[in-house]
């Protein structure tokens, strides 16, 4: 709040009704503005749709601001940053929201049937278990090593990543109803994104692709008006990237925020991407979704406390690591794909 604040933005506060963080006290989303409430232009930036992955989100908003991006910002644009959209993951140190969904799988019309995900239920026994210790778990990615090779890479992904709606405590949950941070979205949307008519958009991730390099995954349809100021921003290569997905097609997500997003804005063109930098292999971050489960949901009788606290540690770090090479390359490709969605903001 001290570096938007002193950029001059102006901060709003959405508190959580229910949700409390470790300590007890209260979690919010909060939301930095700036530039003139009637500009026609936007440029949006969510930290924290995975709680998790936060830190790295909280640290592009705190570049954008103390760089000075601000200061510059057109006469017909405002900026609109919004961190911890998953307060309760961002405090807790985990992906999913209170009610453990992905909120990046939660923005589907929940009027109507839910997606299927037939092959989700064979891997649930595998990723999702009860009890640990490091035998049980190195059973656990032999047995998920084991399922890839016999149907493929991209049976996973399908299985695992795209969102499941039937496994209230299992991987990628969507959720029965709109999460709070879905409602709270469309509420900021409303407040402070009201006449915008052109928005640039990023959603800070972490996890996917090379070591401390982005990985740019755009939602805008191919051939779109959207798709090509994208391409005109962070170019035709960065935007096509494929090699998060172990080679693989990319998978056919549900529910993205992004589209969540898009819809709460219409008709307002939004085109952006979800950002992601990454950091361990493929293989070894789904060792880390089944540690993050165990913490959620396992058997912790007779699990010492020392454990707990190194599984927790391992978590955080396969998320956001500590290393300063990590750190700094993420810091300056932040800054550049920042500075190339404001700058080409003010052109469209």
């Amino acid at each position: 709040m001290m570096a938007a604040a002193a950029a001059g933005g102006r901060v709003h506060q959405y508190v959580h009704p229910t949700a409390r963080a470790p300590g007890g006290g209260t979690l919010s989303c909060d939301v930095c503005v700036l530039g003139s409430s009637s500009a026609r232009k936007a440029f949006v930036a969510i930290a924290g749709t995975h709680g998790v992955e936060g830190f790295a989100g909280s640290a592009a908003h705190l570049i954008l601001l103390n760089a000075g991006m601000a200061r510059d910002i057109a006469p017909d644009c405002r900026i609109v940053l919004v961190h911890a959209i998953n307060p309760y993951g961002f405090a807790h140190g985990s992906r999913t929201t209170e009610n453990n969904v992905d909120l990046n799988r939660n923005f589907i019309d929940h009027n109507q049937a839910r997606p299927e995900n037939a092959r989700y239920a064979e891997l649930h026994p595998i990723v999702c278990q009860t009890g640990y210790s490091p035998k049980t778990h190195q059973a656990q990615i032999d047995a998920l090593r084991e399922w890839t090779e016999r149907f493929g890479v991209e049976a996973r992904n399908e299985a695992l990543i795209a969102g499941q709606y039937t496994t209230p405590s299992g991987r990628s949950y969507g959720g029965r109803d709109r999460e709070w941070s879905n409602r709270v979205l469309e509420r900021i949307v409303l407040e402070h994104l009201r006449g915008v008519e052109r928005i640039a958009f990023i959603d800070w991730h972490t996890g996917l692709g090379r070591y401390g390099e982005e990985l740019l995954l755009c939602f805008n349809p191919e051939g779109s008006v959207q798709r090509e100021q994208c391409i005109k921003w962070w170019g035709a290569q960065r935007i096509g990237a494929m090699h998060g997905f172990d080679g693989a097609q990319r998978p056919r997500y549900r529910g993205l925020l992004f589209h969540g997003l898009e819809a709460f804005t219409a008709p307002a063109q939004l085109a952006g991407a979800v950002v992601e930098f990454g950091i361990l292999s493929n293989e070894d971050q789904e060792a880390v979704f089944m540690l993050d489960h165990w913490l959620r949901f396992g058997d912790h009788n007779g699990v010492t406390d020392e454990t707990l606290a190194k599984v927790r540690a391992r978590v955080l770090e396969s998320f956001t690591p500590v290393a300063p090479a990590w750190r700094l390359s993420v810091a300056t490709r932040m800054a550049a794909i920042q500075e190339q969605a404001l700058s080409g903001l003010r052109d469209w």
